[in-house]
């Protein structure tokens, strides 16, 4: 059959360009694998079987590393939102002017006092047998200090709100307006000034204490860098200090906005919650000794516990090491959080306090 000649250069041309692309595309497949089992090799996936707070804890911290990934100790927001918290109908709280937040006093529950957000497994009820130290003779006994010492509380009076001008809630304690900083560089109402109280107890109870008041955030990328450094150098000082306490205050505040105010009443006042911290060590700053640690702070987890209902929140096990391979009576403790006032963090550092002196005066 006679006809016009089939012209198919633009096929031959089209095939043409796809080989070539070939070459192309299988580079950026081979990129893709190598990326990916970079970042797998970065990420301890948690089992199946754990709770979802834990996977979602698990997968957060694995990239955890000083100074940067460090700077929160306490519970992230994904990690809170998880937990059952009886904060009460916070859908149905009153309506706030645009960038002004409550804040919502709770009480965190104790539950079985550990929250793992680990892949690793920890009994605390037999972790808590271990052997504290007692004091020793020579030097101080108890080195305390703050890695972000400018943490601060809540000041009712530093805001013009209040819940009879917003409405009334059971738990709304108070409203913080946008902006409004939660640190502070007077260490009258900072971390500092819950740490002299701390002291000062310790002190009473007649354990030579030594407090380190420097604003080691004043850089806050270089924060464990410098209490590092610090806790370094009393160390070389005071050889035979048996406790280093590093004091914190918390975090707790939800996606809309929300401050949670940990609180309980001991003696019939209120005051705000404590929790220990405990580093497990990450890929970049392994933490061999984290056992031993988790122990003594078991140890003292106990005794908190003991001084007040609700007093202790769960000891947080997580990625990280917050300078806890110093020593394995190195604990991290945080007091109170952002919506607490300073007056409940004070009456819990001395309460914290009295329970590390017991803890002491009662070793063999």
């Amino acid at each position: 059959m006679n006809g016009t000649p089939i012209d198919r250069r633009g096929e031959v041309l089209r095939f043409a360009a796809v080989y070539a692309l070939l070459p192309l595309l299988c580079l950026l497949c081979a990129v893709g694998i190598v990326l990916m089992q970079f970042v797998t090799s970065r990420i301890v996936f948690p089992e199946a079987s754990l709770p979802l707070y834990r996977q979602l804890a698990v997968v957060n911290r694995a990239f955890a590393a000083e100074p940067n990934e460090e700077e929160q100790e306490g519970f992230s927001a994904l990690l809170l939102s998880e937990l059952d918290l009886p904060t009460g109908e916070l859908d149905a709280l009153p309506e706030a002017p645009k960038g002004v937040y409550p804040i919502v006093t709770t009480t965190i529950p104790l539950g079985n006092g550990l929250i793992n957000a680990t892949d690793y497994s920890a009994d605390l009820s037999v972790m808590a047998s271990a052997t504290p130290m007692k004091q020793g003779e020579d030097d101080p006994c108890v080195l305390v200090l703050h890695t972000h010492a400018t943490e601060s509380f809540y000041d009712p009076d530093a805001s013009p709100l209040s819940t009879v001008v917003m409405g009334q809630s059971a738990d709304v304690f108070g409203y913080y307006e946008e902006g409004l900083s939660p640190r502070s560089t007077d260490t009258e109402e900072n971390m500092v000034s819950v740490g002299r109280v701390f002291c000062e107890t310790l002190e009473e109870m007649g354990i030579s204490t030594v407090h380190c008041e420097t604003l080691h955030d004043l850089d806050y990328s270089q924060a464990y860098a410098n209490s590092l450094s610090s806790a370094q150098e009393y160390l070389k000082k005071y050889p035979n200090i048996r406790y280093i306490i590093d004091l914190h205050r918390d975090s707790l505040v939800r996606d809309n906005g929300t401050k949670l105010k940990p609180t309980c009443t001991v003696d019939g006042k209120s005051t705000a919650q404590v929790m220990l911290v405990v580093g497990a060590g990450s890929k970049d700053l392994p933490q061999p000794g984290w056992k031993k640690n988790l122990a003594v702070n078991a140890r003292y987890q106990s005794y908190l516990e003991q001084a007040g209902d609700g007093f202790a929140r769960p000891v947080y096990l997580r990625y990280g090491r917050f300078n806890q391979h110093l020593s394995e009576n190195t604990m991290l403790l945080e007091v109170g959080s952002c919506g607490n006032t300073l007056e409940e963090a004070q009456r819990a550092g001395k309460l914290a306090a009295e329970a590390l002196g017991k803890m002491i005066l009662d070793a063999k």
